[in-house]
């Protein structure tokens, strides 16, 4: 009698436990090689056919916490196969991809503040996993900054996937003085003439008053100068020019009135 062993299937076949995937920049999950760390026994078998499905170097669409399953297949070379499972989770660690706009000059306001941007609006965003992102500036759009001409402010932009990775960049705004002082000139005044018949132009800047928005120093000059002598005559009127300059590019004008008075008798001779 002939008699032919049968193999009844008893393999016992254990996989590696769940995995969590870092995500490649397009949100890919690249399967990995799930052979080598599993093991498997059989009644009558020691080497053992191995598959895996999805094979090792499958890229999967993903997302951040998404699962995979990957089944680890055992075959004994009698007809027999055993299977296992191992659970794997998408990691998404790629940060978004954040650009902002360029430096800006800010005209300043007449309290010489300057007035923040949105800046939200410029940025664009590439982003590898997340459908919806968060993006926020600070300080915020229309906060109010006390500034001054050339006077640099960063401003930062974040954004958040939601998935735990955040990128950020920043825009330089510089504050830009528009702002003329506002110029006071004295009143017209009667200047006695010289025994030439001449005017000599008094100092007109002592007098003159200037507010500004952001200088505290006016730089000041007058037109015809202090101490210029005009030709002139009873009644005759001459303007004079009284320009203040902010230092920052603004510079405002008022104008007195000189007339000339002649104060000298004539020289009788008898």
């Amino acid at each position: 009698v002939v008699l032919t062993g049968s193999n009844i299937p008893s393999q016992n076949i254990t996989c590696e436990g769940p995995q969590t995937i870092s995500l490649d920049v397009n949100c890919k999950l690249l399967v990995p090689n799930l052979i080598d760390g599993a093991s498997a026994a059989d009644n009558c078998s020691n080497t053992f056919s191995w598959s895996q499905n999805p094979a090792m170097g499958t890229l999967i669409s993903s997302g951040e916490g998404q699962t995979h399953t990957v089944t680890v297949t055992a075959d004994d070379g009698n007809g027999n196969l055993s299977t296992c499972t191992v659970v794997l989770t998408g990691n998404d660690i790629t940060p978004p991809i954040l650009t902002c706009e360029v430096a800006q000059t800010i005209s300043l306001d007449a309290n010489c503040k300057l007035t923040i941007p949105n800046l939200i609006d410029g940025a664009s965003v590439v982003e590898n996993c997340a459908a919806s992102l968060i993006l926020i500036q600070n300080p915020i759009a229309g906060t109010l900054l006390s500034s001054g001409e050339g006077v640099m402010h960063t401003v930062t932009l974040t954004t958040n996937d939601g998935n735990g990775n955040s990128s950020s960049c920043s825009v330089v705004l510089t504050g830009n003085d528009v702002t003329l002082p506002a110029l006071t000139c004295e009143s017209a005044q009667t200047v006695a003439l010289d025994s030439n018949c001449k005017l000599i132009v008094p100092n007109l800047i002592d007098g003159a008053i200037a507010l500004d928005n952001c200088s505290s120093s006016i730089l000041w000059s007058q037109n015809p100068v202090v101490g210029a002598i005009l030709t002139s005559g009873e009644g005759m009127i001459h303007v004079v020019t009284v320009i203040a300059n902010d230092g920052n590019g603004n510079s405002a004008s008022c104008f007195v009135t000189l007339t000339g008075k002649d104060t000298t008798p004539p020289i009788l001779l008898c």
